[in-house]
């Protein structure tokens, strides 16, 4: 599930704003009518941080949820199936400072 996700960092100072979509869900949906959310879907994927961004935490804008990096194979990450567990696209506002 790794290659079926695309995202996207914007930084201004010290705001931060990530977006994070899937795609290619045929290659990784069996059926249509399932939506790409959980770990049923992106089981042990992380997306890897850049080490600036990797020392903050974030809000989940559509769903209020917050979320803090986990090292992940030595890397700053955030668990795919927890950003896409309930809704199907993530954007994510950065908290704090990055230092």
């Amino acid at each position: 599930a790794r290659r079926q996700v695309c995202a996207l960092a914007r930084q201004h100072g010290s705001e931060v704003l990530l977006a994070v979509v899937p795609r290619l869900l045929t290659q990784i949906l069996p059926e249509a009518s399932e939506a790409p959310l959980g770990p049923a879907v992106w089981g042990d994927t992380y997306l890897v941080l850049p080490e600036a961004l990797g020392r903050r935490r974030y809000r989940q804008l559509l769903t209020e949820a917050s979320l803090e990096p986990v090292t992940y194979e030595g890397r700053q990450t955030l668990s795919l199936a927890t950003l896409l567990a309930d809704f199907p696209v993530a954007l994510l506002e950065g908290e704090g400072s990055d230092s």
